[in-house]
């Protein structure tokens, strides 16, 4: 049904922010110079809409364009996001850092050295979601604002509260910087000589038996089975089930049916814009295809539980010729096929200079490659553009640079000892007389003539 213009809907923002009291260096009541808390975001990983930075500007216009497209009756049987363009990411909070990767990365796997950008999470200053338009707003401390829907229902709150989360500080010393945060941003040459160690993607998960997989494969999966899960729950909060000790008190559920199931791949299909991609997805996803798929799902539950759990959901992901691996696969082949060029040109993180600087390497790799394919060359041979003589040449001005620091350091101690009055030899020599004139007390030996030390031994 169209949604009445006469009704006054509130599209107001609900904020989540850290405020800078609780989180700021200064004296306690203790004495100790440190926080109350520090900034601890959950792990948590997934597809997101992102708005194009061109169109979101400060943030105020164009939200005040989506509240009006949102409450325009002559657009709400299409829906509202299609007036705006939107740009899936698969998000990554590891580290103290939101990561952005391309979504194909859900499939292939990711590594912190591929990502299109990245924002550190102290520098997010507060987080506001809107649960009627499903979208997600990012304050940065430099002033930006980035943008995220999500078809899921309250997917955004979920994002936006493991974003913001934070603990009491660790008076044993541990802050919110870290071994990841950005004193470890500052070593170039480790960030461009780190070796690959993507974390599993998909395609590495569901590849394997269910019970012989990685914890960054389990993560992955996990994170699709809660989506899933909570794509029926209200906004904001999980799905719930009764408890089985005691019916009366709900606690949190550790499954899903055909309805979650159903009503996600419905909020999938709202996100893919390609009329012809759609039709494919129609001919494979259907109802009946949907309550196949959790009914022939249910062999996996070997311990009886009569639910789809976590444990039955990966049985039937692994399961070469299970029917809730193919609707799942399809429903999240929905995104554009897009080149990194393209993706970069939306995409503006917070980046420090060292990650510019590796995006700038990758880039060059991409656009030699993309030459060669052009010209019709031969791919076999190693195409990719290496810093080798960069890298060795920074390092050996890095250990020049050291050198010389050493040498300065050496005639800065030099000079220092020259000018000590009295000398350094004045000091040795006053000690020893003094020794003596304490052992012989009779008759005072000759004392050292610091003005004339030759004259010292003329006795």
């Amino acid at each position: 049904m169209p949604r009445s213009s006469n009704k006054k809907t509130k599209l107001t923002m609900v904020g989540m922010p850290a405020k800078e009291s609780m989180y700021e260096y200064k004296t306690q009541r203790d004495g100790a110079f440190r926080p109350l808390m520090i900034r601890d975001p959950f792990p948590k990983r997934g597809l997101l809409q992102f708005q194009a930075t061109q169109q979101t500007g400060d943030g105020v216009a164009s939200l005040e364009a989506m509240k009006k497209a949102f409450l325009d009756d002559s657009n709400a049987s299409l829906g509202w996001e299609y007036k705006f363009e939107w740009l899936e990411l698969f998000v990554v909070i590891e580290r103290s850092h939101l990561y952005f990767y391309r979504p194909e990365c859900m499939f292939t796997g990711f590594n912190p050295r591929d990502a299109l950008a990245s924002i550190h999470i102290p520098e997010i200053i507060n987080a506001e979601t809107q649960s009627d338009l499903d979208i997600l707003d990012l304050h940065t401390k430099s002033g930006k604002v980035y943008r995220f829907h999500s078809q899921q229902k309250g997917e955004v709150a979920r994002w936006g509260f493991a974003i913001m989360h934070g603990s009491i500080y660790n008076a044993d010393g541990a802050d919110d910087e870290g071994a990841d945060g950005e004193d470890a941003d500052n070593d170039i040459w480790k960030r461009l000589n780190e070796r690959n160690q993507a974390s599993g993607g998909l395609d590495s998960a569901i590849s394997k038996p269910a019970d012989r997989l990685e914890e960054s494969e389990n993560a992955v999966l996990r994170e699709l089975f809660k989506t899933i899960m909570n794509s029926n729950a209200a906004a904001g909060s999980d799905k719930k089930m009764p408890n089985p000790d005691n019916p009366s008190r709900m606690i949190d559920a550790d499954y899903f049916d055909t309805a979650d199931l159903m009503k996600w791949c419905s909020n999938r299909l709202n996100a893919c814009a390609d009329k012809k991609r759609r039709k494919a997805i129609e001919k494979v996803v259907t109802q009946d295809s949907i309550e196949e798929a959790v009914n022939s799902c249910m062999v996996h539950d070997h311990e009886n539980t009569g639910h789809l759990t976590y444990e039955v959901f990966r049985g039937g992901m692994c399961d070469f010729t299970s029917k809730m691996r193919e609707v799942v696969l399809t429903m999240l082949n929905t995104f554009d096929k897009l080149e990194d060029w393209e993706y970069l040109e939306k995409v503006s993180g917070e980046l420090t200079t060292q990650e510019y600087i590796v995006m700038y390497h990758r880039h060059l790799q991409q656009v030699a490659k993309a030459c060669r394919k052009q010209l019709h060359q031969d791919d076999d041979e190693d195409v990719f553009i290496t810093n080798k003589k960069q890298v060795i040449q920074a390092k050996l001005n890095g250990v020049e640079k050291e050198v010389e620091g050493l040498l300065k350091k050496f005639e800065e101690y030099n000079a220092r000892l020259r000018g000590l009055e009295p000398s350094l030899r004045a000091r040795n020599h006053d000690a020893v007389d003094d020794t003596f004139d304490l052992l012989v007390s009779t008759r005072p030996a000759d004392r050292w003539d610091n003005a004339n030390p030759r004259r010292s031994w003329a006795h």
